[in-house]
């Protein structure tokens, strides 16, 4: 299937809110992703379709499947994308609390075979904050490595909230917690960070003006009516850097993925996440889904599926809740499995 990058150009400062699954009994904060997951995003593609007129989910993607939204950092024209870490097990791994800490890769890095435990040990990286690139990644940004390890991709930042519509008894102040895009401008004004995202597939027309016209102007996340969420702008962009391998026996999946029955999940490392469950009113929630996160390492194909989280009694007759989780696999080198 082709491959396509979208970027999704933001302010520096720009704020999104990425609530996670989480009870308000069990934590003061409401924590946030520190990215835009698969399903957020095709939620934002469902409710800007549903603005135009396109009432059916499942038809928005046709045959396409997406990715997870992740980082890209730019200067000039030298663009440099970042790709979840791939879950191996660490421990055991005398470094392995300081590796833990990398949350994004650039393909670059992939692209060396070099396996997970050695990553700290090669003088041709560069570490950052909770990133790893290569040397070659920064060839024309003319600035000392010490500064580039100074770029930050994100901030989570607590802000507070007040329950304004509740009969508890109990307070209704509470702290909510948001991702903001970095601003590095203290190291260079020509540094941006962006979003981006990858499709499989041929965009029809509509698909097209979806994610490239109408995306920008409603956003993405929650609390949109606040100022969350905004994207100034969205372009295509060359996929030539994600062709990392040839290696079939190797992948990575870059999604949310809710696995089928058929889909063989002995041969994998990857970790777990719940999501839905967010309140739909009158004391009605939707159902909960437990999700293989992004950096889920495969040696067979997947391929998950969307699911519908609507809850049984829900009152409005043709009204579906979806859950986007299809797989999103891209061929690594096996030696990274070492």
């Amino acid at each position: 299937m082709k491959l396509q990058v979208v970027k999704l150009n933001c302010r520096p400062g720009s704020q999104f809110h990425l609530g996670e699954n989480i009870s308000f009994r069990d934590a003061v904060l409401h924590t946030s992703s520190n990215h835009i997951h698969s399903d957020t995003l095709y939620s934002a593609l469902v409710n800007v379709a549903s603005k135009f007129g396109i009432a059916d989910p499942k038809n928005i993607l046709k045959d396409c499947i997406i990715s997870s939204v992740f980082y890209a950092i730019t200067k000039d024209d030298n663009i440099i994308y970042f790709l979840p870490r791939i879950n191996v097990p660490l421990y055991g791994m005398d470094n392995f609390k300081e590796i833990k800490k990398i949350a994004f890769v650039s393909p670059n890095v992939y692209k060396t075979g070099i396996p997970v435990r050695y990553w700290l040990d090669q003088p041709d990286f560069v570490l950052g904050k909770n990133w790893i690139a290569t040397k070659s990644d920064f060839e024309h940004w003319n600035i000392d490595f010490e500064s580039l390890k100074k770029i930050e991709l994100f901030q989570l930042m607590n802000r507070p909230q007040v329950k304004v519509h509740s009969n508890q008894n109990r307070s209704n102040f509470y702290q909510s917690e948001n991702l903001h895009i970095a601003d590095n401008s203290h190291i260079d004004n020509d540094i941006k960070v962006s979003f981006y995202f990858l499709i499989k597939g041929e965009m029809d027309d509509v698909l097209q003006k979806l994610i490239f016209d109408w995306l920008p102007l409603e956003g993405i996340g929650g609390q949109i009516s606040t100022g969350s969420g905004q994207i100034t702008s969205a372009e295509p962009m060359s996929a030539e850097v994600f062709n990392i391998s040839e290696d079939g026996n190797c992948m990575i999946n870059l999604s949310l993925l809710s696995p089928v029955q058929e889909d063989d999940l002995q041969r994998a490392y990857y970790r777990t996440k719940k999501r839905g469950g967010r309140s739909v009113g009158n004391s009605l929630f939707l159902k909960e889904l437990l999700m293989i996160e992004e950096g889920a390492l495969f040696e067979n194909e997947v391929n998950g599926t969307i699911q519908d989280l609507t809850p049984t009694t829900y009152p409005i007759e043709g009204e579906i809740f979806y859950r986007y989780g299809k797989s999103f696999l891209l061929n690594l080198p096996e030696t990274l499995k070492a």
